[in-house]
């Protein structure tokens, strides 16, 4: 994937301020939060909203060196600070990668270190107005690459090492208000693979059951990727189908989402598995419905890799070579779809003015609007783009730009990152490099009209 170049803020230390109209037709800066911890990197990765309260999670850098798991919430309406949470688990780097509201509990997952240096899921569960821990999980994943909540439950989706050495998908279920584990799978890959890898948002819900999504290959680096796409039933954990769709060339999972009758998975595809790909498949049975391609597969990092669904339409957000043969030029890709047919309604491929890596990292659909965040480098600046499902109309957008500074690792650490809308906002996190070259964990809510 390629990261966008280093961005610039203006404060290297909390603080919330007050807003100015993104532009004209809407999007107004309702309130801001930079925090900067102790002078280090300082990440948000993921954000929720519900019930007057927004959180934001990921990851910040203590005064000793290393990254602690952190979960901000504050009062969304007004951005003041509710409540926060500093994890270190043993002195290792640790972060928070996913957050859910469900009634008056935030369950926040992340990665652990351990004190043998080994990975640990680090789940755990808030009173959402107080922020006391309720309960909290630690145990032994490789990696964490989802959490959702399906009725009474809470999902994890991660990945394991069995006792070959092979990756294997792990459910874990939760009882959301005691934390007791309900069910969880462990499944082998399908005949003739060895290996799994999760999705970097695997994992949907609806109704009642629970979707997971992530891709299946003959060994590591091995020919032959191709999607894999579980459902299970959500109170007892019943596996109740399981796709491998073949398409005419590879394909690997990045995110899945689910309404109705469909699941839909935003994927990477082409042999390089360099291609923009989006899957459909029957909710209910799991049969493979339909499949688009930019094909524009060059070896240049086009990729889906955040999508959402509302009124029978897929959003599916990403990037693409805006100009075939063009070095250096990315466009901020976000295409719609007819669920039932596939057939695409609209797309939007934005890039700036300059040659530019303009990428798209995450999208939400909420009541008519569609609003897709990412970045464009250079300059060097976020980017929030909101459009009218319906047409693909854009209806305000903002540019949030550097004033001056780097940083040593700005590539791996810039951007935003997340986003979430609720309550007539949106809410958008991420990080930049501030004026002291570290970076700032950044929470920008904007009026979603």
């Amino acid at each position: 994937m390629r990261q966008l170049l280093a961005l610039v803020l203006l404060a290297c230390a909390t603080l919330l301020l007050p807003g100015a109209p993104a532009n004209a037709a809407g999007g107004r800066l309702l309130w801001q939060d930079h925090l900067d911890l102790a002078g280090g990197e300082d990440v948000a990765r993921a954000v929720a909203a519900g019930n007057g309260r927004v959180v934001a999670v990921g990851s910040a850098q203590n005064a000793a060196g290393n990254n602690d798991f952190i979960v901000r919430t504050y009062d969304a309406k007004t951005g003041r600070l509710l409540w926060q949470d500093l994890v270190d688990v043993a002195g290792g780097d640790d972060a928070a990668t996913a957050v859910v509201l469900h009634d008056d509990r935030v369950f926040v997952v992340g990665r652990g270190m351990d004190a043998t240096g080994g990975p640990r899921l680090l789940l755990r569960a808030y009173n959402a107005k107080s922020g006391k821990l309720a309960w909290e999980d630690r145990s032994p994943l490789a990696t964490i690459d989802g959490l959702a909540m399906a009725g009474a439950h809470v999902v994890v989706v991660g990945t394991t090492t069995d006792i070959a050495g092979n990756s294997r998908l792990a459910v874990r279920a939760y009882v959301a208000k005691t934390g007791v584990l309900g069910w969880q799978d462990q499944p082998a890959p399908p005949p003739g693979y060895t290996q799994f890898s999760g999705a970097s948002r695997g994992v949907a819900t609806q109704g009642q059951r629970v979707f997971v999504a992530g891709t299946v290959r003959t060994a590591p680096g091995g020919i032959g990727p191709t999607c894999l796409v579980r459902s299970y039933v959500s109170g007892n954990g019943r596996l109740e189908w399981e796709s491998i769709h073949l398409p005419p060339s590879p394909c690997g999972a990045m995110a899945i989402a689910a309404a109705r009758k469909h699941v839909i998975v935003a994927a990477v595809g082409g042999a390089a598995l360099d291609d923009f790909l989006v899957q459909s498949y029957d909710a209910v049975t799991g049969h493979f419905l339909w499949e688009d391609r930019t094909f524009v597969s060059t070896a240049f990092d086009n990729e889906a890799v955040a999508v959402d669904i509302e009124a029978r339409r897929a959003f599916v957000a990403g990037w693409v070579l805006w100009l075939p043969g063009t070095s250096n030029q990315e466009a901020f890709l976000v295409r719609a779809y007819d669920t039932d047919s596939g057939i695409l309604r609209w797309e939007d491929q934005f890039p700036s003015p300059q040659q530019c890596i303009c990428n798209a990292h995450d999208i939400v659909v909420d009541h008519g609007r569609v609003i897709a965040v990412g970045h464009a480098a250079p300059p060097g600046a976020w980017v929030v783009r909101a459009y009218d499902a319906k047409r693909g109309d854009l209806v305000w957008s903002d540019s949030f730009a550097p004033v001056g500074g780097t940083g040593s690792n700005a590539f791996a650490i810039q951007g935003a990152r997340a986003v979430a809308a609720d309550g007539g906002r949106v809410f958008v996190v991420g990080s930049g490099i501030n004026a002291s070259g570290n970076a700032d964990f950044i929470v920008r809510t904007y009026d979603a009209k």
